[in-house]
C-alpha cells in the first residue's frame, strides 16, 4: 500500500499501491467490506475523496487522473494532465461529486480543471510568491478553492473567474498551517 485516503465520515477507507488495484474497505465493526474498484497497471501517485464522500479521485504516476463516483462504483471522469510538481506529497483536491479537481502543477501553479464540461479546460492560478506545498480544499457549495500556504496565510480562489481574495494573511516566521476545514453547512 503505497497511499490511503478515509471517507469523510469515516466509514470506508481507500487503499492503493503498486498492484494497482484501489480497495474500499469498511472501518466499521461487523462490516466486512473489501471490494476491488479499479485494476490499473501502474501505481498511483496520490488520492482525494470528495468532502461529501461521493467522489474519489487518483492521480496515477503517468499523470492520469481518474475520479470515480463510490455511491455508484463508477468511473465518471478520466483526463490526462500537465505535468505535476515533484515531491512526495502532492496537494490535490476533488470536490463534491467529483465536479472540481485540483492540484499544484511542476512550475508551482495550481491547476484546476470542471469535469463535468465536455472537454474540460485547465484553468491556472499563478504561484504564490513561490510556494510550493500549499493545502488545497474547495468550499462545500463548489464556488471556490481555498489555499493555505505553510506560512498560513489564506486564500479563497474565485470558480471559474480564478479572482484571488486574501482572507488571512501571512502569519508570523514561526508559524506553520497545514489544514483547511469546513463546517457542515459551508
Amino acid at each position: 500500500v503505497s497511499s490511503v485516503a478515509f471517507a469523510p465520515d469515516d466509514s470506508r477507507l481507500y487503499s492503493g499501491g503498486k498492484d494497482g488495484f484501489i480497495r474500499e474497505w469498511s472501518t466499521l465493526p461487523k462490516k466486512k467490506r473489501d471490494s476491488v474498484l479499479v485494476p490499473f497497471d501502474e501505481d498511483w501517485r496520490t488520492a482525494a475523496m470528495s468532502r461529501d464522500g461521493s467522489a474519489f479521485a487518483v492521480i496515477w504516476r503517468s499523470g492520469l487522473v481518474t475520479v470515480w463516483d463510490v455511491l455508484q462504483g463508477k468511473r465518471i471522469a478520466r483526463l490526462e494532465l500537465p505535468p505535476l510538481l515533484e515531491t512526495d506529497e502532492l496537494p490535490f483536491a476533488v470536490s463534491n461529486k467529483g465536479r472540481w479537481i485540483a492540484t499544484v502543477l511542476e512550475d508551482g501553479s495550481i491547476g484546476t480543471w470542471n469535469l463535468h464540461e465536455e472537454n474540460p479546460e485547465q484553468l491556472t492560478f499563478e504561484p504564490i510568491d513561490g510556494v510550493n506545498h500549499p493545502t488545497i480544499e474547495f468550499s462545500p457549495t463548489e464556488d471556490a478553492l481555498f489555499v493555505l500556504r505553510p506560512d498560513g496565510q489564506l486564500d479563497k480562489i474565485t470558480l471559474p473567474s480564478l479572482q484571488r481574495t486574501t482572507l488571512l494573511p501571512p502569519q508570523s516566521e514561526t508559524a506553520s498551517a497545514h489544514s483547511v476545514s469546513f463546517s457542515d453547512d459551508g
